[in-house]
């Protein structure tokens, strides 16, 4: 007898690339807004043929729903206790004061003008900030000091391994230091 997990195996590389296609028949039970007649030929002999029809119910309705009727919808008093916990005044918030951005116009230029997967995030609480950039091969760390109301900038290293590499030995040099503005 074959180890069950062996023979799991040998099942799960014959279903391998098999996949359900919808065969685009419809339900027959199922009446929809509209019907249409199809018609198609049934051999009975050699030189006998009768023509038949069948009626494909057609609607709006997906029937291919993965919802159970049950015959009662949702339970209303259970929805409204849901809705009363939505805030009905929103205040507009812009995307920097979301993502916890400085206000500053010098970061604020560096984060828009790099592309997203140039900068990498690596430290965020409400005292600090830690972001990793990279273009062209250099990369470079730039910190933000909420406390101080500092922006540091470190040198370039030549790769991301070893801009980590000096994080982790927390060696990084820093070689710019700019106030923030506000």
């Amino acid at each position: 007898m074959v180890n069950r997990t062996i023979q799991q195996k040998i099942l799960k590389r014959k279903r391998r690339n098999r996949y359900a296609k919808f065969s685009g028949s419809t339900v027959k039970y199922a009446k929809g807004d509209r019907t249409k007649e199809i018609s198609y030929l049934e051999h009975i002999d050699d030189d006998k043929v009768t023509v038949k029809t069948k009626t494909v119910y057609v609607g709006v309705e997906s029937f291919s729903k993965q919802v159970i009727n049950t015959g009662r919808g949702p339970d209303r008093a259970r929805m409204q206790s849901y809705y009363d916990h939505v805030p009905t005044s929103f205040e507009p918030r812009t995307l920097a004061e979301v993502l916890g951005l400085v206000k500053d116009p010098r970061y604020a230029t560096v984060w828009w003008e790099t592309p997203a997967t140039n900068r990498i995030n690596l430290f965020v609480d409400p005292s600090n900030r830690l972001d990793l950039y990279t273009h062209g091969g250099k990369s470079f760390f730039v910190e933000l000091d909420f406390v101080r109301k500092i922006i540091k900038r470190s040198r370039d290293y030549s790769s991301i391994s070893t801009a980590l590499q000096r994080l982790r030995l927390r060696s990084i040099l820093w070689v710019e230091q700019l106030p923030m503005v506000g």
